[in-house]
């Protein structure tokens, strides 16, 4: 996946997976089924969003989305998940936050 505040290079794909618990549990991981994601930048007080909600993807044993970084530019992203179980719908503001630096397939000579 994506560590916190990860320096990733243009180019990249990464499997983003995302661990939901039972509530009052620790251990205890629980898959669901209407879990979307988006993945935005910040122009001062704005957010500006790159993907706009998108479903996340789910496995046999886990959550997850992949992230392809070959057409964002480099910049600082944000990643806000939205839940919804039952009637309750929970937001995860800036879940996850990393930087994109360079082109991998650039080569300097």
């Amino acid at each position: 996946g994506i560590n916190d505040d990860e320096v990733l290079r243009q180019g990249e794909i990464r499997e983003v997976t995302i661990d939901f618990r039972e509530k009052y549990s620790t251990d205890k991981k629980e898959l669901i089924n209407s879990a979307v994601y988006r993945l935005y930048v910040k122009d001062g007080n704005r957010e500006l969003d790159v993907l706009p909600y998108q479903p996340v993807e789910k496995a046999f044993l886990n959550n997850f989305f992949v992230l392809y970084t070959e057409d964002l530019i480099p910049n600082q992203y944000y990643v806000d998940v939205r839940v919804q179980m039952g009637r309750e719908i929970k937001y995860y503001k800036e879940a996850l936050r990393f930087q994109i630096v360079d082109n991998i397939t650039e080569r300097y000579q």
